[in-house]
């Protein structure tokens, strides 16, 4: 039995894991505190573990402490200015200034996308213009219609007319009527199949004048320069139109006055300094993020430069279309000689035949007339012996 003790000696702790103090609350305590109070109690055994630090208590009405709860962001459109890039800016905006000096209608995607579709844009006027809209495909439908209904009339008149022929005199004896439009049924007929005999001797024409894969590829390159002059005449239509709304005004081709460009650079946020005769104390300030190399004037050079440019591609678009017809005549020459090649050689083979075949024909001729010339002799010879032996005989009787 374990002896009793009495006293203030603390008992001894256990093995297990120590129970967290719990901790009372202070008068006049901030909400923030008895927050944080909360979730150190809600920790558990880890806090367990951990010696607790001793906090400061602050007694009184104290403000109450908020903590940033996102990262500062750029939430505001003020707040972006602070972090705008100037020289990029200024970069950018002298690129435009540039390109615009260059070409004035470097921005003028519509008038180019009018240029690409001027051919659409002028069957859409001329239709507008008052013209009737012819359906696409039903006219087509309708003809093919038209076509299969002659067919039929004309096979059931062939199939009436062989019959007729069948029977012979047999209904020789018997009245005929023909109505009128009958007639005039029978004269169509042989109208349209006179029209239907010269349009296929016109094509039959034109299919041998055109050289087949010849006439196809010269209407493919007409097609191509008919849409190339299209769009030459679209582009110098609004050439003419650029320039009469212009008025004749040039353009602004010197270069930014000191005052001006100060002007723009302190409107981006920059801070020159400029005296009261307009010229800037410290050009280092007009200095920016690079290499600073100003532009050059579009001058004559670039304009000479341009122009020739455009020639250059001008003559190459010549050269390559010349190539491609070169090419094509090659190509079509080469096939012609390969086709005549193919029928004289087709002609040779024919002849070689031919000929081997008379020869065969000689051959076996010839030697059935030295078969009969043999047997012959070979006839006159025994006859011969026989008369011989007839002689010997009666001589020797």
């Amino acid at each position: 039995m374990p002896a009793l003790a009495f006293g203030l000696k603390p008992a001894k702790p256990g093995p297990g894991i120590s129970k967290t103090p719990v901790k009372r609350k202070a008068p006049f305590v901030d909400q923030q505190d008895e927050a944080q109070d909360d979730s150190d109690n809600d920790q558990g055994a880890f806090s367990a573990l951990q010696k607790p630090k001793p906090k400061s208590r602050v007694f009184g009405i104290t403000p109450p402490v908020e903590r940033p709860r996102k990262s500062p962001k750029l939430s505001d459109g003020n707040d972006a200015t602070k972090y705008t890039n100037l020289s990029a800016l200024r970069s950018a905006k002298l690129q435009d200034e540039n390109a615009a000096k260059l070409d004035a209608s470097v921005y003028d995607y519509d008038a180019v996308y009018d240029q690409f579709t001027a051919d659409k844009q002028k069957k859409s006027n001329a239709t507008s213009n008052g013209e009737p809209t012819v359906p696409k495909y039903m006219s087509n439908l309708l003809a093919s219609a038209d076509v299969r209904k002659r067919d039929q009339l004309r096979a059931k008149e062939k199939a009436l007319q062989r019959e007729r022929e069948a029977e012979g005199d047999e209904f020789a004896d018997k009245d005929k009527f023909v109505t009128g439009a009958y007639k005039k049924q029978q004269e169509e007929n042989k109208r349209l199949e006179e029209e239907e005999r010269q349009r296929e001797e016109a094509e039959e024409e034109r299919r041998r004048k055109g050289g087949g894969m010849t006439g196809f590829h010269k209407d493919l390159l007409k097609k191509d320069e008919e849409r190339q002059r299209t769009l030459e005449e679209a582009a110098k239509e609004a050439q003419q139109r650029k320039d009469e709304e212009g008025g004749g005004e040039e353009g602004n081709t010197d270069e930014k006055t000191e005052q001006k460009l100060a002007a723009e650079l302190n409107e981006q946020g920059a801070h020159v300094v400029v005296n009261d005769d307009g010229e800037i104390v410290d050009k280092r300030q007009l200095l920016s993020a690079g290499l600073n190399v100003a532009p050059k004037k579009p001058g004559v050079d670039q304009v000479e430069k341009k122009a020739s440019a455009q020639k250059a591609q001008e003559w190459q678009r010549s050269a390559k279309q010349q190539d491609a017809r070169l090419s094509q005549r090659e190509r079509q020459s080469r096939m012609m000689e390969r086709q005549l090649e193919e029928i004289t050689a087709n002609q040779n083979e024919s002849e070689l035949a031919e000929r081997k075949e008379v020869e065969e024909k000689n051959k076996s001729k010839l030697t059935e007339n030295d078969k009969l010339s043999a047997k012959e002799r070979y006839l006159q010879r025994k006859k011969e012996r026989e008369e011989e032996a007839q002689r010997v005989k009666s001589g020797a009787g």
